[in-house]
């Protein structure tokens, strides 16, 4: 055996027993590198007769950045084994250290023992094993093991941590990747409060390991008393499933699967679940007891080539109640969907089918299925016509509803020039001449007389957007005001009364759609009158980032029709509403948006909306974020009243191991009250984490929800942390491959 092979054993089979012992032991590795060796020693006897080389004295050898300490090493050459005994210490490059009594290894590395182990990692972990022996190659033993990731007491290294784990014996089994133990023990302050005769996990350092998942256990007003156990398949390094269990004591047994695959190209993700002897509550409030319920959640995506792609999401349960009841979803409207999209150099093609389930409480208007929605559009190149750009537009779109319900047919294809000036005082203009052509054919009318009918429309309009900046440097910044206008120019359209309004009944006027040329959000309604807009734009932005702009606009129909746009909307009259917009960035410690909608007539607010957050205090010690939002009622949308809530959450960092946050949401509108609240108390340190969480919800006519929950979160680090198995996508084949 050479001599500096021995500092390269020395590193591998402590870092083999570290593996074998807990996850933050994993990042440890032998050296390959064939680095120099530096020895020194008191003295250094050859004995040819033994065939024995000894180091004795303060024997120190460095390779590679890793120092080991021992009183005495010794090689013997004919039995091809190493001896290192005595204060036997090894100091990692990355800061770990190992103590040892004595320490033997053969240098084929099959075999190995070490007496007395004891490792400081350098992220403050602490192990030790009485002795620990490596066999065949492939198994590493430790008997009367410990390990703890808490900091141990300066003055006296034995006093008990707030926590570790003791067993008989751990093994660790290089080729099943499986760590198992022997009369495992969690202590508590030395105290044991878990004991289990057998257990195993997996190698910490694989990405993936069938096996069970840790369990969960809580309480809901709803549920009440639930546990949820759940077992992981591996099946290779693409492909995984995992299967979960959750008996409650109020509401059955949920049981949820999942099954997911990386191809070459994409993926696909497959979750569904099934609740047996599950209480439904119907909308009436009669409870019909012992129902089976049931859910599918599917999404996939494939990229075919460098400019297709396609995917499909499947979202579909049996009733309105069961995704909140488990905590499944929380949405209000699920969305199933297929499509395949090109993007191609500046143009853009997409197919698609669409299908909606409301599962939100009342009775709601039947979502219709969109099959097709065909979108494509292409772009010229700046500059190549007439200075500016073209563009070409194709849309076409199918709503279908069951039975006797309405039915529509749309195509449309546009077509435009763009163009912007600038001149050379600075004054900013933007020139865009457009016409579309919509084809319409519906069937089975909601229009009293009318059943079946097709309606073409050809809308044309040259829109125009001036600005003029001026800016003003200052010491620490630049104050700009920019004051700007739009006219608009179009031809009016008569529009047949069969022709539907799918698309374009929620308009909202604000500082982002105020200077459009078109303010409807869809293609079923088209603004044809000639309009104008103006306002004015002004802010400091400072040289660090900072900023603070405020904007003020409004919009006057040069041809007014009091039919174009729903009441409420704030374009109903020839003078819309104003609007108006604040935004001030002082960096992390305060941010605010805000937006709003005014009355022309007595500057009656319509419509605020305000974002806030920051942080406060040494070191940010203090977050915070608030919303408040208020809507008047527009017509066509379904909503009757004015809308009003606020929504506020803060956090507080108290010390380095504990914090305290909370959230609130209050309905301020026609029946006000406490909707949502949430409080929660944190601590962590450096091995151990604790939260209680309880949250309140109160009764929403959306979803239904109305429940208490109270959570209890313990983590003991490198036990109570674990992440989601990773799958990863599959390799491309070579040309010629299979």
């Amino acid at each position: 055996m050479h001599l500096k092979n021995l500092l390269n054993i020395g590193v591998f089979f402590l870092a083999c027993l570290a593996v074998a012992v807990w996850p933050a032991l994993a990042r440890a590795a032998p050296s390959e590198v064939d680095d120099p060796v530096n020895l020194s020693a008191k003295t250094l006897v050859h004995n040819n007769n033994t065939q024995q080389i000894v180091a004795d004295g303060a024997v120190e050898m460095v390779q590679d950045g890793r120092i080991l300490r021992a009183d005495r090493i010794i090689f013997d050459l004919h039995e091809d084994l190493a001896y290192a005994m005595g204060n036997v210490v090894l100091l990692d490059k990355n800061g770990d250290v190992y103590f040892a009594e004595e320490m033997e290894l053969k240098g084929d590395l099959r075999e190995g023992f070490v007496k007395g182990l004891r490792a400081m990692l350098s992220d403050g972990s602490n192990f030790r094993a009485e002795k620990a022996q490596r066999v065949d190659s492939r198994k590493i033993s430790m008997e009367n093991a410990f390990y703890t990731p808490c900091k141990l007491c300066a003055d006296d290294p034995d006093k008990d941590p707030l926590w570790q784990i003791r067993a008989d014996k751990v093994v660790y089994d290089e080729a099943e990747k499986d760590i198992s133990y022997r009369n495992a023990r969690l202590e508590i302050l030395g105290l044991p409060i878990m004991y289990t005769p057998i257990f195993s996990h997996p190698d910490p350092r694989q990405k993936q390991k069938s096996g069970f998942l840790r369990p969960k256990l809580g309480w809901t007003s709803d549920l009440g008393v639930f546990m949820r156990g759940s077992y992981y398949w591996g099946f290779s390094r693409n492909k995984d499933a995992t299967l979960s269990v959750q008996p409650t004591s109020l509401n059955g047994v949920l049981t949820e699967a999942q099954y997911r695959q990386h191809f070459h190209n994409g993926f696909i993700e497959l979750n569904g679940g099934v609740a047996v002897n599950s209480d439904r509550t119907e909308e009436s409030g009669i409870v019909e007891p012992g129902k089976e319920r049931a859910y599918v959640f599917a999404n996939g995506r494939f990229d075919h080539s460098r400019t297709w792609r396609s995917g499909f999401d499947l979202n579909r349960t049996s009733d309105k109640g069961y995704l909140r009841l488990y905590d499944i979803s929380k949405e209000n409207v699920l969305e199933s969907q297929i499509f395949a999209e090109r993007f191609s150099n500046r143009n853009y093609t997409r197919i698609e089918a669409v299908s909606f389930q409301d599962v939100r409480l009342g009775n709601r208007l039947k979502q219709p299925e969109i099959l097709p929605l065909v979108q494509h559009r292409v772009y010229g190149a700046p500059g190549s016509l007439l200075g500016g750009r073209w563009t070409l537009g194709l849309n076409a779109a199918g709503l279908h509803r069951q039975t006797s319900q309405q039915d529509t047919l749309r195509g449309s294809i546009d077509t435009g020039w763009e163009r912007q000036f600038v001149s050379r005082g600075g004054l900013k203009t933007v020139v865009d001449a457009h016409i579309r052509g919509d084809a319409y054919h519906i069937r089975d009318s909601v229009v009293p007389g009318e059943t079946t009918g097709s309606d073409y429309r050809f809308f044309p309009y040259l829109h125009t957007k001036t600005s003029y900046p001026l800016v003003k440097p200052l010491k620490r910044s630049s104050l700009i005001i920019e004051p700007m206008a739009s006219l608009t120019l179009a031809h009016e359209v008569n529009d047949d009364p069969i022709v539907p309004n799918e698309d374009s009944i929620d308009v909202q006027l604000d500082s982002g759609n105020l200077f459009d040329a078109v303010r409807f959000p869809g293609l079923d309604r088209v603004e044809d009158r000639s309009h104008a807009a103006y306002g004015i734009k002004t802010g400091i932005h400072g040289h660090k980032g900072r900023k603070a702009e405020v904007f003020v606009g409004q919009s006057v129909q040069l041809d007014h029709d009091p039919m174009l746009f729903p009441t409420g909307s704030g374009l109903e009259d020839e003078y819309s509403d104003l609007v108006s917009a604040v935004n001030v960035d002082l960096g992390q410690h305060f941010i605010v948006n805000y937006k709003a909608q005014f009355d022309d007539s007595n500057l009656k607010p319509r419509r605020h909306e305000v974002q806030m957050s920051g942080n406060l205090g040494n070191n940010g010690a203090l977050d915070y974020d608030a919303r408040y939002v208020f809507a008047t009622p527009v017509a066509g949308t379904g909503f009757l009243e004015s809308r009003e809530q606020v929504q506020f959450g803060a956090g507080y960092q108290i010390n380095d191991t504990w914090r305290t946050d909370m959230s609130s949401l209050t309905d301020l509108g026609t029946e006000p009250g406490f909707r949502r609240g949430t409080l929660g108390l944190h601590y962590t340190d450096e091995c151990f984490s604790f939260s209680i969480i309880g949250q309140k919800n109160l009764i929403d006519r959306a979803s239904g929800e109305n429940d208490t929950t109270i959570l209890f979160r313990i983590g003991l680090k490198h036990l109570g942390e674990f992440s989601t198995p990773e799958i990863l996508l599959e390799k491309a084949p070579q040309d010629g491959s299979n």
